[in-house]
């Protein structure tokens, strides 16, 4: 269209109707302000979609702050929207599909709970029962991480509840190890406890974090049945626990990358390896709500060193974080 043509046409005939409310009392904010205004919406094409936008308006203005003219500019970013909604829904299916077997597994886990009172007299003493405690556990524990990916939603939008309290660190190590351990057992991993004390922190999201860790030192160290795990006081009022794996490495310009979410680490040979994408970036966002910080120390071929710190009990971090 020409400039007249468009003028004639009217702006609005070809914005998303739900949307032009909300455009419309951002302009006004923006005229007020001298703010530019940013906005994702849809504007109509030639073929009578709607297509989505990445809208931006921006006032200039005069001397006297009055507005002189307006400019503006609009990105296609339809690609984006729908690829960002196919992973979505793949979440959610992945997650809906999870849950329906291990809520079976834990009622099931529940009724040889009871059982296993009535028959415990003829099996080893406590043997079975405290078996199924740690089944039960376990169970929790997947159940959580499922929830965790079926909100990454709320994640992204920091409305996750994070309930700090004295945690002894490495007690909660020395659990997840264990039941890494007997799922791995050709896997030797070492503990170097330098730090022996309390932690503000959630045990469970802590424990998901180092799952993740340990799980991925593994997975990326297909020639090497070696994980190196070390606990210490990185600085003052901070412990840290780094996981070392002598595996594939990740290239320097691919550091920030890996914490993105839905991003899988490519060896050199082009093979990508399994895995949805999703644990590094709930743990860098579960540290960064627990006030610590994650750090990556590798290079291509000689291994990969994770480290995240978290606030030592005495430090002054209030008990409930989130909304």
């Amino acid at each position: 269209m020409s400039f007249e043509d468009l003028r004639d046409f009217g702006y609005h005939h070809m914005m998303h109707p739900e949307e032009i409310p909300e455009f419309l009392e951002g302009l006004k904010i923006s005229a007020a302000t001298g703010i530019p205004f940013e906005m994702e919406m849809r504007f109509r094409n030639i073929h009578g979609k709607y297509i989505w936008h990445l809208n931006i308006a921006s006032p200039i203005l005069d001397e006297q702050g009055q507005i002189r003219m307006w400019v503006g500019s609009t990105t296609d970013i339809q690609k984006l929207k729908e690829e960002e909604q196919r992973k979505g829904d793949f979440v959610s299916m992945l997650s809906h599909e999870l849950k329906t077997p291990v809520t079976s597994i834990k009622g099931y886990v529940q009724l040889l709970l009871k059982l296993a009172d009535k028959e415990e007299e003829e099996l080893p003493p406590g043997k079975l029962k405290s078996s199924l405690f740690r089944i039960d556990k376990l169970v929790l524990q997947l159940t959580n991480l499922i929830y965790d990916m079926l909100d990454l939603t709320r994640i992204e939008a920091d409305q996750v509840k994070i309930k700090l309290e004295p945690l002894d660190l490495n007690e909660l190590i020395t659990e997840v190890t264990d039941d890494l351990r007997f799922i791995n057992p050709k896997h030797q991993i070492n503990i170097d406890y330098q730090f022996h004390g309390v932690v503000n922190a959630d045990s469970n999201k802590i424990s998901q974090v180092l799952i993740n860790f340990i799980s991925n030192a593994i997975k990326y160290a297909p020639k090497s049945d070696v994980v190196d795990i070390r606990v210490f006081e990185a600085e003052a009022g901070m412990a840290a626990v780094s996981v070392r794996d002598y595996g594939i490495g990740i290239d320097e310009k691919e550091h920030h990358k890996v914490f993105e979410r839905f991003y899988r680490v490519e060896e050199q040979s082009n093979k990508i390896f399994s895995g949805f994408g999703i644990g590094l970036f709930l743990a860098q966002s579960i540290i960064s709500r627990h006030h610590g910080k994650i750090t990556i120390d590798s290079e291509i071929g000689k291994g990969s060193v994770f480290t995240f710190t978290l606030p030592i009990v005495n430090s002054s971090v209030s008990k409930e974080e989130g909304n």
